[in-house]
C-alpha cells in the first residue's frame, strides 16, 4: 500500500508492508501493534483538538509511523530528526488523516474478529514478536513481507494455521481428491 502526499510542498511516499512492525520496532524500541492500539482508542477529533491546544497526545507515535512509512518507501530517508528538519513546516496533525488511512488500508484482513476462533486470552492482540515468529513459522520470507500488506499477511497466517490444522488438513484432502477427479483441459 503506497500513498503519496506533499508536506511543506515536497512529495512524500508512504509505504506499508509486512515488514513496517519489525522495522518500527527496530528504530523506535516500541511495539508497533501496542502502539497501534493505543492510538485506536482514542478518536481522531480528539487528538486533534488537543494537538492544537498544545497538548500531546501521543505525536511522537503518529510522527514514528509517519517516518517509518516514509523510509519504507525510499531508503534515502534520513534520521527522524533530520527528516523532520529537512522540511520548512512539518505539521503532524496534518498528516494524521493520511497516516490512519494508509494504515487501515494496509493492515486490514478478509476475517473479522469473529471469525478468528483462536483469538486466546488477549481478545485477539498481537505484538511485533508474535507477529514475527509467526511469520517465521508460516515460512513467510523476508521478501515476502516486503510485497504483501500487513492484512494480507495476517490473512496468510490465519490460512496457514487453517491448513495446517486436523481440520483443515481434511478438507485440503477432499480439495485433492475432487482436483482429481476434475478432468482439466
Amino acid at each position: 500500500m503506497e500513498k503519496t502526499v506533499v508536506i511543506s510542498g515536497k512529495e512524500v511516499t508512504f509505504k506499508s508492508v509486512g515488514t513496517l512492525p519489525k522495522l518500527y520496532k527496530m528504530q523506535f524500541q516500541r511495539d508497533f501493534f501496542e502502539d497501534l492500539h493505543e492510538l485506536s482508542t482514542i478518536p481522531l477529533h480528539e487528538i486533534i483538538l488537543n494537538m492544537l491546544k498544545g497538548q500531546t497526545v501521543k505525536p511522537d507515535v503518529f510522527l514514528n509511523v509517519a517516518w517509518v512509512l516514509a523510509k519504507t518507501a525510499d531508503k534515502s530517508i534520513p534520521d527522524l530528526a533530520r527528516w523532520v528538519k529537512s522540511f520548512e513546516s512539518f505539521s503532524i496533525v496534518e498528516l494524521i488523516p493520511d497516516i490512519q488511512e494508509i494504515l487501515s488500508l494496509s493492515i486490514g484482513t478478509k476475517k473479522s474478529n469473529n471469525d478468528r476462533p483462536n483469538q486466546g486470552t488477549s481478545g485477539g492482540s498481537i505484538n511485533t514478536e508474535t507477529y514475527l515468529v509467526l511469520c517465521h513459522e508460516c515460512k513467510l520470507s523476508h521478501d515476502d513481507l516486503e510485497t504483501m500488506t500487513i492484512g494480507m499477511v495476517l490473512d496468510y497466517i490465519d490460512e496457514y494455521i487453517d491448513t495446517h490444522s486436523p481440520e483443515g488438513k481434511k478438507k485440503n484432502e477432499k480439495v485433492i481428491e475432487y482436483a482429481d477427479e476434475v478432468p482439466w483441459l
